[in-house]
């Protein structure tokens, strides 16, 4: 059974805190006993049919079939009543929170990197439409921008509404978790028994840059680069950033080893 559970939105430090708590469990010496969005392709269809329909049956075999220790799952935020009600009142629960305009541009962005985000065919998140606020042709006529604002603010609204339902929760926002005394916070209120913490993590952020104008190919480099490179180790690691650059450069032509040769040549000649 789930003892802590994650709640998180898309694109607001999940990543970063899967690597934190992947870090806690190994520098404890412990066997990794955690679920990152475990049975997303069931858990959102799931979720739909209880917003919709009030079908618990689906949600329900799903919560309980979790036995990881920790679970960092999207979209939960929607049905805490149901979670409660398999997992208990006295799970502890993380509840992470990002600037909802912040969030929404990140969104955007990132579904502008990779059109099908956040949703494919096979995985479609709540709308408007599902809790009876819009009509088909309302929501459709919607902006992109607006449609994910409706969902950063619901999901939020709804978390609001119902935390206070379980006993023990720590609300920890995006821009925190590359602070040591955060990790340690989330840490201590995972397994207040750990005595090692991890360095703090790399936050994956797109910083609000504009990808609009760039083509798709464009787009998708832009984001790797994003999520790999670690601007708090380049302010202490003065050779940090130029290994990275010559990695990338490497990775790039890994087909044509000449040509990053000759390019790396020229980026150490302008260094």
């Amino acid at each position: 059974m789930v003892e802590c559970l994650v709640v998180c939105q898309a694109r607001d430090g999940s990543t970063s805190l899967r690597n934190i708590v992947h870090s806690l469990f190994f520098y404890n010496g412990e066997h990794f006993d955690f679920g990152y969005v475990s049975d997303t392709f069931e858990l959102w269809p799931a979720i739909l049919d209880h917003l919709r329909h009030g079908d618990t049956g689906p949600l329900y075999r799903i919560l309980s079939s979790w036995n990881q220790k920790v679970e960092i799952s999207h979209g939960l935020g929607f049905v805490l009543p149901a979670v409660r009600a398999i997992l208990g009142k006295d799970l502890k629960v993380i509840r992470v929170v990002r600037d909802p305009e912040d969030h929404v541009r990140s969104l955007v962005n990132q579904s502008q990197i990779d059109p099908e985000y956040p949703g494919t065919q096979t995985v479609i998140r709540p709308t408007a439409v599902d809790l009876g606020e819009m009509d088909e042709s309302a929501w459709s006529g919607l902006s992109l921008d607006d449609r994910f604002r409706w969902y950063v603010n619901k999901q939020t609204e709804m978390t609001d509404r119902h935390i206070a339902l379980f006993s023990s929760v720590l609300t920890i926002s995006t821009d925190e978790l590359s602070d040591v005394s955060k990790i340690q916070e989330i840490g201590h209120f995972i397994n207040p028994s750990w005595p090692l913490l991890p360095s703090p993590t790399h936050v994956h952020k797109l910083q609000g840059l504009d990808v609009s104008g760039l083509t798709s190919k464009q787009r998708r480099h832009v984001e790797h680069v994003w999520q790999n490179f670690d601007i708090s180790k380049a302010s202490s690691d003065s050779e940090y950033a130029l290994k990275f650059v010559i990695s990338e450069i490497r990775e790039r032509y890994s087909d044509k080893p000449w040509v990053a040769s000759a390019v790396i040549s020229r980026v150490l000649e302008d260094c």
